[in-house]
């Protein structure tokens, strides 16, 4: 779900879950997303000019995008979603 917004999106990994939270244009309401790993099928990872995208597809949900990272946090995030398929 790509949407337009002021404020980036937050993702937050913990030991159960990816919590992927979307927030409004002037970030007055937001949405939150949330995997179990035992979920997670599948990700692609696209490299932007400016900014990376990482799509996370899930086993039974709608897939996830995070959006707007840097080269640094969408390495990060793709090393944690590879340690998964092993």
């Amino acid at each position: 779900m790509t949407t337009l917004s002021l404020h980036p999106q937050e993702s937050i990994f913990t030991q159960d879950k990816i919590v992927i939270t979307t927030y409004g244009f002037l970030g007055l309401t937001s949405s939150d997303e949330e995997f179990l790993w035992e979920k997670v099928a599948g990700f692609s990872h696209r490299s932007g000019i400016f900014w990376d995208a990482v799509s996370i597809e899930t086993r039974g949900q709608t897939s996830a995008d995070i959006t707007c990272l840097s080269r640094a946090d969408s390495a990060k995030i793709r090393e944690v979603l590879q340690n998964l398929e092993r």
